[in-house]
């Protein structure tokens, strides 16, 4: 039996919104909403890193941390305006951190937590070239988007 076109589409518009809903976004580059309650815990940990960092002067609201096997490696915060460098956003900060208490530049196997939406461009390189396998964003512990591995040059 033939199906109408608009019968058709409704069927294809549910097909698709149950692709969608699948966990780890097994259809897209980009993963889902992470439900995971470790990646809830460090990124409350990034947001309170950002507000540690705004109180202590720097005007912007940015924390990141750097976690193996489920152990926080090292914690930054944007310090852009206490140092006057523009390279000090919190990203940077946590892996540079984080490559000195491991005592190397190779990150592989840490995921990189940050708050404050995706990372820039400058931040995810870094991730990237510190050879980061996993990066996870959040505004809040209410949405959390995990990106996957960091790409060269950002979205």
């Amino acid at each position: 039996m033939l199906m109408s076109a608009s019968s058709r589409r409704r069927f294809l518009q549910r097909l698709l919104q149950g692709f969608m809903l699948l966990p780890l976004g097994l259809f897209t580059t980009r993963r889902a909403i992470a439900t995971n309650t470790v990646d809830v815990r460090f990124i409350n940990r990034a947001l309170e890193l950002a507000r540690i960092g705004s109180a202590r002067g720097d005007g912007t609201h940015y924390g990141a941390l750097v976690v193996r096997a489920d152990v926080i490696v090292a914690e930054g915060w944007n310090r852009v305006h206490l140092r006057g460098d523009a390279t000090a956003h919190a990203e940077v900060e946590a892996i540079r951190e984080a490559a000195r208490v491991l005592g190397t530049r190779d990150l592989a196997g840490c995921t990189l937590y940050t708050n404050g939406g995706r990372p820039c461009r400058m931040c995810e390189g870094a991730a990237h070239f510190a050879d980061i396998d996993r990066l996870v964003y959040a505004t809040s512990a209410d949405a959390i988007t995990d990106a996957g591995r960091p790409q060269l040059g950002g979205c």
